[in-house]
């Protein structure tokens, strides 16, 4: 059993006879199923080098992923001259096939552009496909707090106590209190993966959540694990 990779693909268009010729290939890439079989389409199993040919991670290195893409969704807009795609690839995205479909595409018009962001949280990385260059990032803790967060449930009230600072957490009428250990002044990525962002990360310990418990700040707000914590925040 794979880890999945989720991707979440963005291809725009000025000629509509490319959109449409776009479309068509991917029409044309359907299985006996009717899947879309993104790969097969750009990067056919036929055309792969045959030195590639009979090793064990063949389509790995060929495709990116060792196997077809499993598309969740297919939308097309055709006063935008737009498609997006969200599918899951196996292990890791699929950018050599993505890499020779901007090439493909491009050469028909050279305006078109081709986006994919795409994260796989069992080895715990994001990246962004943009037009032939691939950055990749680590899923560090403003993404699992920040750009991951449900945006609900918990409030926090942080407030000095007996010369050390510490968070109380309130959910569902139970206090779990944290000792900041240390506060750190950090940087990422946005979710758009163009510009850097500054936080900061409470450090913390707690018998309730352990010894590395922690909190991050970010634009006037605390997020802890995944909720966006709702109260009044006394630095």
């Amino acid at each position: 059993m794979p880890n999945w990779c989720h991707n979440s693909l963005t291809v725009s268009f000025s000629k509509k006879e490319t959109f449409e010729k776009f479309l068509k290939i991917l029409k044309d890439s359907h299985n006996e199923a009717g899947e879309i079989c993104l790969n097969e389409a750009f990067l056919p199993e036929k055309e792969m080098p045959i030195e590639k040919v009979g090793t064990y991670h063949r389509l790995s290195e060929y495709w990116g992923t060792k196997w077809e893409c499993d598309v969740d969704s297919f939308e097309v807009d055709s006063n935008s001259n737009s498609v997006h795609i969200s599918y899951q690839t196996a292990w890791s995205p699929n950018v050599p096939v993505l890499d020779k479909m901007y090439s493909f595409l491009h050469e028909e018009d050279p305006s078109t552009t081709v986006e994919c962001f795409y994260s796989e949280s069992g080895m715990g990385y994001r990246g962004r496909f943009h037009n032939g260059a691939d950055e990749v990032y680590d899923m560090d803790i403003f993404y699992q707090y920040v750009i991951m967060s449900t945006q609900d449930q918990d409030a926090v009230e942080i407030k000095k106590c007996d010369n050390s600072s510490t968070i109380s957490v309130l959910s569902n009428n139970r206090a779990s209190i944290l000792l900041i250990k240390e506060i750190v002044d950090a940087v990422s990525i946005d979710e758009d993966m163009e510009n850097e962002v500054s936080y900061k990360v409470y450090r913390c310990f707690s018998e309730t959540f352990g010894e590395d418990s922690n909190v991050v700040e970010y634009n006037g707000d605390l997020y802890f694990d995944h909720y966006l914590l709702h109260g009044e925040f006394y630095a």
